[in-house]
């Protein structure tokens, strides 16, 4: 078993912590270990890794992997600075979708979105310089305003080809 230490932004190792504790095996079935997975960084033919400078976005964060995933054949043993800002990225998008997850909530604890927010951001213990409530608040409206886009019906839509990979057999009458 090894350790692998990642950077990542406070925030992002507070919400890991609170969801997953202080480390996380790469094997489980969840978000973070899923896209942990995918950090790993095929090398060129000639053994360098591009874009593999040293990068510390404020705090770390530590994944447990074992000897056989450490040796895969299909994942190398590099990492590249893009991908360590991908994985943060995403964990950051999965924060937001909680929050608006938890305002949205038909028993939230508060009919008020800023109260929401603000139960959101305590709950986890953010701090106002690791995610400051005025754009936590602007995103959640703007993905609200989004939302409800997509769930009007499109009038006039044309018809669509409709690919399934499904392993059912259909026959489409067309």
């Amino acid at each position: 078993m090894y350790i692998i230490r990642i950077p990542v932004y406070p925030h992002i190792r507070r919400y890991l912590v609170a969801q997953y504790g202080p480390r996380i095996y790469s094997g489980e079935p969840n978000y973070a270990a899923l896209l942990f997975n995918g950090i790993f960084k095929v090398p060129t033919k000639n053994g360098a890794v591009d874009d593999s400078s040293p990068v510390f976005l404020g705090a770390t964060y530590d994944f447990v992997i074992s000897w056989n995933n450490f040796h895969a054949r299909d994942r190398a043993v590099a990492f590249s600075t893009r991908n360590f800002k991908r994985f943060n990225t995403a964990i950051d998008k999965l924060i937001r979708q909680e929050l608006f997850k938890w305002c949205e909530h038909p028993n939230a604890s508060f009919k008020e979105t800023d109260h929401n927010i603000r139960s959101f951001l305590d709950y986890y213990g953010f701090s106002e310089d690791e995610l400051p409530f005025l754009n936590m608040k602007q995103w959640y409206f703007r993905e609200r305003r989004k939302q409800s886009t997509r769930l009007n019906p499109l009038i006039d839509q044309e018809t669509q080809p409709i690919f399934d990979f499904s392993n059912r057999v259909s026959v489409s009458v067309g």
